[in-house]
C-alpha cells in the first residue's frame, strides 16, 4: 500500500511539473492588431533572403562561373548582354544546330 502511495505522489509531481513548463513556455499574445502585425513582420524579416537577379543565368550553368571565357564573350560581368552579345549568342546556337544536323545527316 505504501508503494502505491509513493507512486501516486511521484506521478502527481511529474504531471504538475509538466503542466507548469507548458504554461511557462507560452508566449504573450500581442494586445493589438498592429502589434501582432509588427511581431509577424519581425519574425519574417529574420528568414528573408532577397532575390538577386542574374540575367546571364545561374553560375552553375557556366563552368567557370563569372570568369568563364565563353560567358564573357556574350555577357558583361553584371549579366547584361554585350553590344552584339545577343546576336552572337543566337548565331552560335543556330550554327551549332546546323553543325549537329550536318554531322548526323549521314547516319539517317
Amino acid at each position: 500500500m505504501r508503494t502505491f502511495a509513493i507512486f501516486r505522489l511521484i506521478l502527481a509531481a511529474a504531471l504538475s511539473a509538466g503542466f507548469a513548463t507548458t504554461v511557462a513556455a507560452q508566449t504573450q499574445e500581442p494586445t493589438t492588431r498592429e502589434a501582432a502585425i509588427a511581431q509577424a513582420q519581425a519574425e519574417k524579416a529574420k528568414e528573408l533572403h532577397p532575390y538577386v537577379a542574374n540575367k546571364a543565368g545561374p553560375d552553375w550553368l557556366w563552368g567557370g562561373g563569372r570568369d568563364d571565357l565563353i560567358r564573357n564573350l556574350y555577357f558583361h560581368p553584371n549579366g547584361s548582354f554585350r553590344r552584339y552579345g545577343r546576336l552572337a549568342l543566337m548565331a552560335t546556337l543556330a550554327g551549332g544546330s546546323v553543325a549537329l544536323f550536318w554531322m548526323l545527316q549521314p547516319l539517317m
